[in-house]
């Protein structure tokens, strides 16, 4: 009883530590981690992310989810993949929908609206954007409410509202100013004053991108820094301020070329020459077009480049997600499993429990039955090594018989011969009638043989399981061809086989030689061995 109850604790135990999770959350936030470096390629990042989002379903741990499913919707999207990074970010808002979590779908109501952005699908961008902003305003987030008021109004913008982005984008200015959120005044200073300058109200274009000039250098952002004075440059270029415009696009452009930012000194360029064309200066307006057209090329080069990349980025990851969709269906299945598993391994253990009790009740009754049959399985064991034996000696006899007959028809051969010898040689008349009488009951002899039936009957009956393996597995093997396959399982010689079967050597040979045929062996092949093998 002691036995049965260790027994079943340890089944218990079992089964408590199979309802622990064996992929710790540690692992899934550092993949997560992983997938958000900078320092990876997107198709490198497809590939963490989809790691992060398979061990997270599994571990069912939700937060791990949801960031996976970030990664991968940010990383499509940067690779434009729209449709993969619409999927993701889709999936992820019916996490936040599914947990109630008022942050989860905000986030991705904002992405959402971002992707129907890049598709040119304003309705819907504005749609998610709004229903973003929303969340945020009741989550008193500043920051994000500011970024999707920037988001409405570029939307607005392309739709042709530009009094209504107008304003989003002051709304937006509105949010950070009061919030204190300099550094993020940047964008909405610069749409403000884009959309002042290209109704040519210049005046007031450059109060907004002083403005903006000024906190980008406040915060050392050098990029903002070049983009604000190149949109500066161009309000006195406008104005006619020709000296302040000059110096401001060159320090633009040297902003831009000292960080590398390619882009915007591509634009600085081509803005000074248009200036010095529009001065009459066409040797320096040259000059730029042509420096601005070759590193334009370059950029064009690099950007093919990057196409390139993101295409075989885009056929990896299709590839990638053919080889995981199975895996996504063996975790879903795993997951149904793991739900069944539970109710399944409860009702194991109660019927173990209920298994072991009868079983121990039952025991010590069955006790002396247990040994009556252990002892008649030995005694069945002994008698089949006994049976086993006999049949090997019975081999043996069969062997030894078909010597003894082999001697018997030499001796009855050789006999015939002197007989036949003294027969042909003219002695005596008695002697001719003894020989003949001698020789008759030797011809007798050696073609009515009860050795040789008996020896064949013996055969048969102690290799009656060969033969039956041997019809099995070549059932095209006549009678003949199955008696010889016996005669030389028992080992015995070419010479042997022809005085047991009363024919010649050669007549073996030819037996032996289409034997080997049928049986498909090699000339290298042992065929005793073989027969042995059946």
């Amino acid at each position: 009883m002691k036995k049965l109850l260790t027994t079943l604790c340890l089944l218990c135990s079992l089964f408590l530590a199979a309802q622990v999770n064996v992929i710790p959350k540690s692992y899934v936030d550092s993949l997560n981690k992983l997938a958000s470096s900078d320092s990876l390629y997107y198709f490198q990042k497809i590939a963490i992310a989809q790691k992060a989002l398979d061990a997270a379903q599994v571990t069912e741990y939700i937060d791990g989810e949801f960031r996976a499913l970030k990664s991968l919707g940010l990383a499509h999207l940067n690779l434009n993949k729209y449709d993969a990074a619409l999927s993701n970010f889709l999936a992820a808002k019916k996490i936040g929908e599914d947990q109630d979590s008022l942050r989860y779908n905000a986030y991705a109501s904002y992405y959402i609206g971002n992707v129907y952005n890049y598709l040119s699908d304003r309705p819907a961008a504005v749609k998610n954007f709004e229903a973003s902003l929303k969340m945020y305003q009741e989550l008193e987030d500043p920051i994000w409410q500011g970024v999707n008021l920037n988001g409405i109004g570029a939307a607005h913008y392309e739709m042709g509202k530009k009094e209504l982005a107008l304003e989003n984008f002051k709304e937006c200015l509105r949010i950070f100013e009061e919030n204190e959120l300099e550094n993020m005044m940047s964008i909405p200073l610069g749409n403000i004053g884009d959309h002042y300058f290209k109704q040519g109200k210049y005046e007031i274009s450059e109060k907004y991108f002083l403005k903006s000039v000024e906190l980008a250098k406040k915060f050392k952002d050098p990029k903002q820094i070049a983009s604000s004075i190149l949109n500066l440059a161009a309000i006195y270029s406008k104005s006619n301020k020709d000296l302040q415009a000059e110096n401001l696009f060159q320090e633009a452009l040297s902003i831009s070329q000292e960080h590398q930012y390619n882009s915007i000194t591509v634009l600085a360029k081509k803005d000074l020459a248009d200036f010095y064309s529009k001065r009459g200066d066409y040797k320096k307006s040259n000059a730029y077009l042509i420096a601005a057209s070759t590193l334009n090329d370059s950029l064009i080069n690099v950007k093919l480049t990057s196409e390139i990349a993101k295409i075989q980025a885009s056929y990896e990851d299709e590839k990638r997600n053919r080889e995981l969709a199975e895996s996504r269906e063996q975790i879903a299945q795993l997951k149904f499993e793991k739900r069944i598993g539970l109710y399944t391994s409860i009702a194991a253990i109660l019927a173990l429990i209920g298994l072991g009790l009868i079983s121990w009740l039952f025991y010590s009754r069955n006790k002396a039955k247990r040994t009556l049959m252990r002892a008649r399985l030995e005694a069945e064991e002994k008698e089949r090594k006994s049976l086993k034996q006999e049949l090997k000696n019975k081999q043996q006899d069969l062997t030894n018989f078909a010597l003894d007959i082999s001697r018997k028809n030499e001796l009855s051969e050789e006999l015939y011969t002197g007989l036949k010898s003294i027969v042909n040689s003219g002695n005596s008349e008695k002697s001719k009638a003894k020989a003949k009488e001698l020789l008759l009951l030797t011809s007798n002899h050696l073609k009515i043989n009860d050795d040789i039936t008996k020896f064949q009957q013996n055969v048969d009956v102690v290799n009656q399981e060969f033969f039956n393996h041997l019809a099995e597995k070549f059932p095209d093997l006549t009678t003949n061809e199955r008696q010889l396959c016996g005669l030389i399982r028992l080992n015995l010689s070419t010479k042997d086989i022809a005085s047991v079967r009363n024919i010649s050597p050669k007549s073996v040979e030819m037996g032996r030689y289409r034997l080997r045929k049928k049986l498909q062996l090699d000339s290298s092949d042992d065929i005793a061995i073989f027969m042995q093998n059946v």
